[in-house]
């Protein structure tokens, strides 16, 4: 089981994070969690994904999630994006 993956879902909405981990042995549900979506909720969080050891995570995909992955989020007008790379 040292080499056992844990699955992490994860449902970002503007409130909150709703999280869920799959063990990868059993297919079982091992956690639900609901975190606030805050920088200390996000940092909560990944201490409980963390403590899990070996997790593999992943998240609702949308067209906003795309365009977060694609440019940086520190610029402050749309011809300053650059790809992140």
């Amino acid at each position: 089981m040292q080499d056992s993956t844990t699955w992490v879902g994860m449902d970002v909405h503007k409130g909150n994070i709703v999280t869920v981990s799959i063990s990868g042995d059993s297919g079982t549900v091992m956690t639900c969690w609901e975190t606030p979506n805050t920088t200390k909720g996000k940092e909560r969080l990944a201490g409980r994904i963390t403590g899990l050891g070996k997790a593999r995570c992943v998240y609702e995909f949308n067209s906003l999630s795309l365009i977060s992955a694609l440019f940086s989020p520190v610029c402050s007008q749309p011809d300053q994006m650059s790809p992140v790379g």
